[in-house]
């Protein structure tokens, strides 16, 4: 079955968001870091699952940044809450795809 087959039908079988935010994430949809507050539900809720404030949370959104010292607690709340594709490579690879100026 291709992708967008699957897609597809799973968005039929489906209208629960955390579940279709959890199938994007499978089938290797998360590619900023704006997707990683999503998958959680937003920067609220990621807050929470990592024990920050919103308001922090909300200026990691906004300058496309995560600090290293919250990827343990994040990835350790993408495996409790059953989010898959957060891991330290993943991290990783979005935050060294930034254009570095000379």
């Amino acid at each position: 079955m291709s992708d967008v087959l699957t897609i597809h039908f799973v968005l039929r079988l489906s209208t629960d968001k955390a579940c279709l935010r959890k199938l994007f994430l499978i089938q290797d949809v998360m590619m900023k870091i704006g997707d990683i507050f999503d998958a959680f539900g937003g920067a609220t809720r990621l807050a929470e699952a990592i024990g920050i404030d919103a308001i922090h949370a909300q200026t990691m959104k906004t300058r496309r940044s995560i600090p290293v010292t919250y990827w343990p607690a994040l990835v350790k709340a993408a495996k409790r809450q059953k989010i898959p594709g957060i891991t330290f490579e993943h991290l990783v690879r979005l935050h060294i795809t930034k254009k570095i100026s000379p």
